[in-house]
């Protein structure tokens, strides 16, 4: 499955790429007469170590594809090829034919992109500048995947009152009553909309917070691009939650219209985000933290809350690890949970 991911991303790719090649500059005609990009990696892994076991394959728009070569001791592989624009890296994933059924990979897929700029002020004496530029490629191991209650999918949940807290159980995957079946709020969203059905819309404001004592999230980031060309389809969160890095419990994001411009301004889930929370806290008799649930929540993919048909919705990605104080953030998309709670989740 990853590995179909990896190649459908670089297929798509290569045919945006040359739906566009009519509109870019001519170099003469052919591939060799293109500028030559020269780019070298240094393939590390989570911990910053050199990774010298797994081939790196690059292919570069409107010149070579495929090419694959395994990094030196140090970790540092180096393509070169005539170009367009940018390129593509990924780690070649294993081939795990009929008699090897139990072959693994050892690093989750992962995709990086250069983008050499513009051709016009980028090259010099037909060679892309900077010219062999060494950029960090960090790999992260699969280490010990596990079931998860994982919400992947990107639907848009309908938020079942407006103007006041309600409560989501994340191993139900369900609202808490009295607006669905759901037993624990892991999380509680509140949703004000400025405004009244039929008239402009003037903004709304998005609230999320973990109620239980003691519960609450700190923020990771990955790496992000930016202009969303290619998606980074590896392993994004640490391995594992720090649980003494748990501070803030609430979270705050709106948008609001400006009256003067009619324009809106907006503070949404950033790019490159990771939300990592504990909930569902147990205390022993003398007030102590003896248990908790970790999981994360992940930036979706267009506004965390949106509107249709007067309704207002929200797309919140989560994991939640089942086993009480277990800090592992590995998800096996093989053992999704909530394929038991709601049929429509799959891995």
């Amino acid at each position: 499955m990853r590995q179909s991911k990896v190649s459908t991303l670089m297929k798509h790719g290569i045919l945006f790429y040359s739906l566009l090649f009519f509109l870019v500059p001519h170099w003469g005609g052919c591939a060799s007469n293109y500028p030559i990009a020269k780019v070298s990696l240094r393939v590390i892994d989570q911990e910053g170590n050199p990774v010298s076991d797994v081939k790196i394959r690059a292919g570069f728009w409107l010149g070579r594809e495929n090419l694959s070569a395994y990094p030196n001791e140090e970790g540092i592989v180096t393509f070169t090829s005539p170009a367009v624009a940018d390129a593509v890296f990924t780690n070649e994933q294993n081939y795990h034919p009929f008699h090897n059924p139990t072959g693994k990979d050892k690093y989750y897929p992962t995709i990086i992109r250069k983008d050499f700029g513009n051709l016009r002020t980028n090259v010099i004496d037909g060679k892309w500048q900077p010219w062999n530029p060494t950029i960090e490629f960090v790999l992260k191991e699969i280490k010990n995947p596990i079931p998860m209650y994982a919400n992947e999918r990107q639907h848009d949940e309908p938020i079942p009152a407006r103007n006041e807290w309600c409560g989501f159980d994340m191993m139900k995957n369900a609202w808490t009553k009295p607006y669905g079946t759901g037993e624990h709020a892991d999380i509680e969203i509140y949703h004000d909309w400025d405004g009244k059905l039929g008239e402009e819309y003037m903004g709304s404001t998005l609230k999320l917070r973990f109620p239980d004592k003691e519960a609450g999230y700190y923020i990771v980031h990955y790496d992000y691009d930016e202009k969303g060309m290619y998606e980074n389809v590896g392993f994004k969160s640490p391995h594992h939650a720090e649980p003494s890095k748990i501070g803030s419990n609430e979270l705050k994001f709106y948008e609001k219209r400006i009256p003067e411009t009619k324009r809106l301004e907006r503070h949404l889930f950033p790019n490159g985000t990771i939300y990592i929370f504990r909930t569902r806290t147990r205390f022993d008799a003398q007030g102590n933290l003896v248990g908790a649930h970790y999981g994360k929540i992940y930036r979706p993919p267009s506004s965390i809350f949106n509107f249709w048909l007067g309704r207002p919705h929200i797309r919140l990605p989560f994991y939640l690890n089942p086993i009480e104080n277990d800090i592992n953030l590995e998800f096996d998309p093989k053992r999704n949970l909530l394929r038991d709670v709601r049929g429509n989740i799959q891995p």
